[in-house]
């Protein structure tokens, strides 16, 4: 599948430390090869598209998670990171 970055998560880039932004692309390259790897978010509102939040643990340079927001459209082939979010 596709991977693809909301502007959202294209500026949460961009304030990410080196070793945080390593956690981001290692897990873009895994959700590419298995897009339902996160943890399911209920609730979705469209049909045919999934929501999921893939958590990470501590990068290794610091004791921040980065972790991905994202949903799969399966029609598409395609897996759209909606946010990133790093914190404790």
């Amino acid at each position: 599948m596709h991977v693809f970055l909301s502007d959202a998560a294209e500026e949460a880039l961009a304030a990410l430390r080196p070793d945080e932004l390593d956690v981001v692309e290692k897990l873009v390259g895994r959700l590419a090869a298995h897009p339902r790897l996160g943890i399911p978010v209920p609730g979705g509102a469209v049909p045919g598209v999934d929501d999921y939040t893939a958590p990470s643990a501590p990068s290794a340079g610091g004791k921040r998670r980065v972790s991905l927001v994202y949903r799969v459209n399966d029609g598409a082939g395609a897996v759209f990171v909606t946010w990133i979010v790093a914190g404790p």
